[in-house]
């Protein structure tokens, strides 16, 4: 049956919905919905205001230094959603974001993200808040350090859902910053050492 547009329209509303949801509840990450190949821009006169051509690009320029000038235990997060629209592949989310900064102090902003999404991954984004904010967080908080630690999971399909959850807040990114290494011997008990960063303060 021929998919019509008012089936994507609600398609890829609820897949921006449920990634939204999850990230605000700290059990997935937002880059969970962004294609490898996604181009994003980060609109007016930021310091992080540009295009970026892949997902892995913007998690190494913003999304990895951002996350980590904030605490570990009150990372930011979206707080409120606003609204969320949608036409066809086309989706708008209005929201509220806040975390506590390494220094104590909050940080607060809002942001209207229109993203375009094939297959139920983002391939394109455009990003608006403001500048003054995220501009005062990006040159007064300096981001903790990354060190490396291991840990033994379980090998299955999908290995990345199975790192422990304990280990997902860093970045608040499940899918980044960790490395898959062989084990000798672990692979045969069916296990394999997944290697995370920790972002630690300076």
């Amino acid at each position: 049956m021929t998919e019509t547009s008012a089936t994507r329209t609600e398609t890829n509303r609820e897949v921006i919905r449920q990634a939204f949801d999850a990230w605000r509840q700290g059990t997935g990450a937002i880059t969970d919905v962004f294609a490898p190949g996604m181009v994003w821009r980060i609109e007016g006169h930021s310091a992080a205001s540009k295009e970026y051509r892949s997902k892995q690009q913007f998690i190494d320029e913003v999304l990895a230094p951002f996350g980590a000038r904030f605490t570990v235990s009150e990372p930011f997060r979206p707080v409120t959603i606003r609204a969320v629209y949608a036409d066809d592949d086309t989706v708008i989310v209005i929201w509220d974001g806040r975390g506590i900064a390494s220094g104590g102090q909050p940080y607060e902003n809002s942001y209207a993200w229109i993203m375009k999404l094939a297959d139920g991954k983002v391939i394109d984004g455009t990003a608006f808040y403001d500048s003054i904010s995220f501009n005062d967080l990006w040159a007064r908080v300096q981001p903790r350090r990354a060190e490396a630690a291991a840990v033994l999971v379980p090998v299955g399909a999908g290995t990345k859902s199975r790192v422990p959850p304990a280990q997902n807040w860093s970045l608040g990114a499940p899918d980044y910053g960790y490395e898959v290494i062989n084990s000798p011997g672990a692979e045969s008990a069916g296990r394999v050492w997944i290697v995370l960063l920790a972002w630690l303060p300076r």
